[in-house]
């Protein structure tokens, strides 16, 4: 009896200094979800012409990195902010991920079809793309130079294919769902079967109704 006891007693001090650590554990994800949600509410103000230090450097910057992109930078980093403060201890780095990656992929494909720019790869088309990317009118360096690598290599539709094809994936990841998952909704769906209504009598007098009924 004495090995029972004495494996009760670790088990339970096991549980214990878990429960401490569970309680002294920094919240992470939370500091996380709150720095996300500022950044989602500073980048939204630069949509409009409002003036501010820190909007004007964190905004400038991200343009400058994704260009285009940065329209879609507000509703990624709200959806991280959910992500992170709904996470209920899973794990969610790859969605948080995959959610800041979107924005980078959205401005490849604008990038490809609205920058009519012939570039060089030289070091002095990273000033270019930083430029243009400031002004809005490319994908800036990381979304236009990804951009202009697949279209170097895979041509305009193989580079429009590639960009699809990741950011549906990006979508699948940051909504934790699959294609199977997708599969097994449409066949749950419920079928409504149609049932034909009878037809009213249009356009017959009342006696005519009436002798038709006794007939019957």
């Amino acid at each position: 009896m004495a090995p029972k006891k004495a494996t009760t007693k670790k088990t339970a001090g096991a549980s214990r200094q878990k429960k401490n650590a569970e309680r002294q554990s920094p919240r992470r994800r939370e500091i996380g979800a709150m720095i996300c949600l500022f950044l989602g509410i500073v980048s939204f103000l630069g949509y409009f012409p409002i003036e501010g230090y820190f909007i004007d450097f964190f905004c400038d910057l991200v343009k400058g990195i994704i260009g285009q992109g940065f329209y879609f930078l507000p509703p990624a980093l709200f959806v991280c902010s959910v992500i992170l403060f709904f996470h209920r201890g899973r794990p969610v780095r790859l969605r948080v991920t995959s959610a800041l990656c979107i924005p980078a992929i959205l401005g490849s494909l604008m990038h490809l079809f609205t920058d009519k720019v012939e570039y060089e790869f030289s070091w002095g088309m990273f000033k270019i793309l930083w430029n243009s990317g400031r002004a809005l009118e490319s994908g800036g360096v990381v979304s236009g130079l990804l951009s202009i690598s697949a279209e170097a290599m895979v041509s305009v539709v193989g580079a429009f294919i590639i960009l699809i094809l990741t950011l549906f994936f990006l979508l699948f990841v940051m909504f934790n769902r699959s294609l199977t998952d997708i599969v097994d909704w449409v066949k749950r769906r419920e079928k409504i079967e149609y049932t034909p209504e009878p037809e009213p009598d249009r356009g017959l007098p009342s006696k005519y109704r009436q002798n038709r009924g006794k007939r019957l």
